[in-house]
Formats: structure tokens, C-alpha cells, sequence
């Protein structure tokens, strides 16, 4: 995203990539400005593959 101020970068996360168990992953972005300045930011996403369950009586 040269020159931007903003983007978005969507990605996908395989079953190969999280296993069957999910768990907590840690996303890392760094940004550097024309002027070299740098900077990393860090957020931890937690994955959780089991589908969701409803039981209605």
C-alpha cells in the first residue's frame, strides 16, 4: 500500500494452518513512512474452530 493512508489486506486461515484445535495466534503490522519512521503493532486473535451448537425443546 505504497503512499496510502489506509488499506485493508483480507486473508484466509486454512484448517492446515490453525489444526483442528484452533488457538491464539499473534497478527504483527508494521508500517514505514516515507520519512523512515517505523511503526509495529501487535494484536492477538484467538481462533476457535468448533461450530457453534443450538438445541431447541
Amino acid at each position: 500500500a505504497n503512499g496510502a493512508l489506509r488499506w485493508n489486506h483480507t486473508f484466509e486461515v486454512s484448517e492446515e494452518l490453525i489444526g483442528k484445535f484452533g488457538g491464539i495466534f499473534l497478527l504483527r503490522a508494521k508500517a514505514i513512512d516515507n520519512a523512515l519512521n517505523e511503526k509495529v503493532t501487535f494484536v492477538l486473535i484467538r481462533i476457535d474452530p468448533t461450530p457453534p451448537e443450538l438445541n431447541v425443546d
